[in-house]
């Protein structure tokens, strides 16, 4: 089972492990709520382990691709197809539902979320909260029978760019805290997490590289080893392969 905090990670619903930290949920399309930009038509998303040439040192080798899934959309940004098909992973955490709805307050913010089966059986509920400035201060994630699973706080500089999120499991546990570094398209590039007594158990920095829409293509993430701490090693990669509308060729993540 994956902890409060390994759910987290996954961001909203469907989002990237290495996706866009989170942003004002307004009502958007569906291609702009998985943080696309363009007229994009269809996105993999792709991922897999690096691991050490054994006859390059130094040099790192991607394992075998794991596909985890493709999303087809209309010209105005509506899914219109999933492939594998919404379904729950083996730990029970939704990776999509069947059917979505949603409650905005008077100022347009999304302020709950829920999913359901075809059928109406409930399968999850989000709660969002803000600050006086808009942004999402606090997130909530409650199962079916209303029991809170996670909640997550999260925290902006000045210029209400997102910082710093503290995790928290059933009961209010404080699992985990992290510091963030965002890059110019509000895409995280650095990670330092700690646990609930303060100290740091990752620190991870994330090159990526983007299209000319302004997508990011490829997400390589170093984890910071070895007893002096002074060495990253890449340690997984992520894709977002994508095709456009309009476009004669598909923007590929990969050579």
């Amino acid at each position: 089972m994956k902890s409060a905090a390994a759910l987290a990670m996954a961001s909203i619903l469907g989002a990237p492990f290495l996706a866009v930290g989170t942003q004002q949920p307004l009502e958007r399309t569906d291609r702009e709520s998985y943080g696309l930009m363009g007229p994009v038509k269809t996105f993999r998303d792709e991922r897999c382990t690096l691991r050490e040439d054994p006859d390059h040192p130094g040099e790192f080798i991607e394992d075998e691709h794991r596909q985890v899934y493709t999303l087809t959309f209309d010209l105005g940004g509506r899914k219109i197809k999933q492939d594998p098909p919404p379904c729950l992973c083996d730990s029970g955490f939704l990776i999509d539902a069947q059917k979505r709805d949603k409650k905005f307050d008077d100022k347009g913010r999304l302020v709950e979320e829920t999913g359901s089966t075809l059928e109406g059986e409930l399968l999850f509920r989000y709660t969002y909260m803000y600050d006086s400035k808009g942004k999402i201060a606090m997130v909530a994630n409650y199962s079916a029978d209303g029991t809170v699973q996670y909640k997550v706080r999260h925290n902006y500089d000045a210029n209400g760019n997102e910082i710093e999120t503290f995790h928290y499991g059933k009961g209010s546990r404080l699992d985990e805290r992290r510091f963030l570094v965002l890059d110019d398209h509000g895409n995280i590039i650095g990670r330092t997490v700690y646990d609930a007594h303060g100290t740091i158990t990752e620190t991870a920095v994330i090159t990526r590289e983007y299209d000319s829409y302004g997508n990011w293509t490829k997400a390589t993430e170093s984890e910071l080893k070895g007893s002096s701490n002074s060495s990253f090693i890449p340690v997984r990669v992520e894709y977002q392969i994508l095709t456009y509308y309009g476009a004669t060729e598909t923007s590929l993540a990969r050579d």
